[in-house]
């Protein structure tokens, strides 16, 4: 697109032409976090590369459960239950980001089971801000906290220890990460947790055609989005066993009890998950109690290199229980001895 020449035609400045195109855009990034996420956001994959984050099938299942809570609630408190690297936090880190960065005034705490994780999660948050194609202007920028001034917003990570944070208040969306793992977990949910704004979005217009538009503005309209930004609580976690605090607030989820929307990503949403070779099932189970391969493969209905890669990685974890805790298939499993009759 040449602004220049659209500046000549129209008789306006070049600086005038792209704070419009911009202004478009902001719009269409609001509206839409898959855009902005594909437009905006650079992530490092499993194999080293930068490339945008395009959703993967066990982060739209994520979105989903999100969008849905969002249209009928105006807010996301969202439990969810995964197996080992799926996404799942990258994309409400993603996510988080997108909040401070396109709304005013937005406080985004990230709370994590270890510091280990913390860096992670902020050096994923660091790596998206430096590659933005239109980076905001950030003021401070120490080891764990982005502060972008011109929104008012800030992007803070932390880590559970023995003493809870947060009680200040004021958070507009909180990220739990590994929730239950998290050390002292009782005090950080009654503090931490409960420190997030109980805001209910407001949907309406961010952008309407105006009466001489410009060649990309032409035919749009309008764009519709969230005018005021909702609350989201997002608590993610492999699981740590039937007990605890996230534990309760799972399982009563899967009831239809209190605010959160329970959702599983099950290991067989990643496609990549799965091992290329010849494959025979055992029809005897390797361990007491358990299902032969057979009768596993027969009950999920998985594909040979789908179980190639399960048979794999068994042998890597060193039992069956480990891996159905790595790596569910369903709630049973990553529960485990859960009693979850009549949910």
């Amino acid at each position: 697109m040449d602004l220049q020449a659209i500046a000549n035609e129209y008789q306006l400045s070049v600086d005038e032409v792209r704070t419009r195109w911009l202004s478009l855009y902001v719009a269409r990034w609001k509206s839409d976090f898959k855009r902005f996420a594909r437009d905006c956001i650079r992530i490092r994959t499993k194999s080293g590369d930068l490339e945008p984050l395009v959703l993967n099938a066990a982060q739209m299942i994520l979105h989903n459960a999100a969008e849905e809570q969002l249209s009928e609630q105006q807010w996301v408190r969202i439990a969810g239950l995964k197996g080992r690297r799926q996404g799942f936090s990258t994309y409400v880190a993603a996510r988080g980001y997108w909040r401070a960065t396109l709304w005013d005034r937005q406080k985004i705490y990230i709370l994590s089971h270890e510091m280990a994780s913390s860096n992670v999660l902020f050096e994923m948050t660091d790596l998206m801000q430096q590659k933005h194609p239109f980076p905001p202007q950030v003021g401070t920028d120490n080891a764990k906290e982005l502060e972008f001034v011109k929104r008012g917003s800030s992007y803070q990570v932390a880590t559970a220890g023995q003493k809870a944070g947060g009680r200040g208040g004021a958070v507009t969306y909180f990220h739990g990460s590994e929730a239950a793992w998290w050390t002292n977990a009782p005090d950080h949910f009654a503090a931490s947790v409960q420190g997030v704004d109980e805001v209910r979005g407001v949907w309406g217009v961010l952008w309407r055609e105006p009466a001489r538009p410009l060649p990309f503005e032409k035919g749009i309209g309008e764009i519709v989005g969230w005018v005021k930004a909702p609350s989201e609580i997002w608590l993610e976690t492999t699981s740590a066993g039937p007990n605890g605090e996230f534990y309760k607030r799972y399982m009563d989820a899967l009831k239809g009890v209190g605010r959160y929307r329970a959702v599983f990503v099950p290991w067989t949403a990643s496609p990549e998950y799965y091992e290329h070779g010849d494959f025979t099932p055992l029809q005897e189970a390797e361990e007491e109690g358990e299902l032969s391969e057979a009768e596993y493969q027969e009950l999920h209905g998985l594909s040979n290199g789908q179980m190639l890669w399960r048979r794999s990685k068994i042998h890597e974890l060193g039992s069956m229980g480990k891996f159905r805790q790595e790596y569910p298939i369903d709630v049973t499993e990553a529960f485990a001895s859960a009693d979850i009759e009549g949910v």
